[in-house]
């Protein structure tokens, strides 16, 4: 019976016993990109992570790291496209799920991040929503305050510097 790669479905050579990926699978799985934990020494990676400004954020992980934005969005789920205009300014991440993804996939160090990122503890509760100020969040179709948003049982609102994240809950 022949065996197949797990990764990709071709036919294993007959004389690779000891792998289940075959010759090009195991060359992407020793070369994928990363984003080294020095980066996050840097103090322009850290002054970015407080302002929540992901696309300059973006630009220095890959200048520090050596990687193209091909790379880095395979790192972290984006498409290539949407990391463009993200450093580029003309698009924001701003659903808290998909920073939390973002963070998590290039490694950010939950001390650094005040998010829910794996291995953190939770917010304390006057930081984990916003904190009964009469700021807005968007609803669908309308804007709707704070308070109302923290009592609707479909949204969790965050406040960071420059406005509110909103997440599903």
């Amino acid at each position: 019976m022949a065996r197949s790669c797990e990764r990709c479905g071709c036919a294993l050579s007959r004389y690779n016993r000891r792998s289940s990926v075959c010759g090009p699978c195991a060359v992407k799985l020793s070369e994928s990109p990363s984003v080294p934990a020095a980066v996050w020494r840097d103090e322009a990676v850290r002054g970015f992570l407080v302002e929540f400004d992901f696309g300059r954020l973006s630009s220095r992980l890959r200048e520090l790291a050596g990687l193209r934005q091909d790379e880095l969005a395979e790192i972290t789920g984006l498409t290539q496209g949407f990391l463009s205009r993200l450093e580029s300014g003309r698009a924001r991440l701003t659903h808290i799920d998909r920073i939390v993804q973002y963070l998590d996939a290039v490694g950010a160090p939950p001390d650094l991040v005040r998010l829910p990122l794996r291995g953190a503890g939770a917010l304390p509760p006057s930081e984990s929503h916003g904190c009964g100020s009469v700021e807005q969040i968007r609803k669908p179709g309308r804007l709707v305050p704070v308070e109302a948003a923290d009592r609707a049982s479909d949204f969790q609102a965050l406040s960071v510097p420059g406005g509110l994240l909103r997440s599903r809950a």
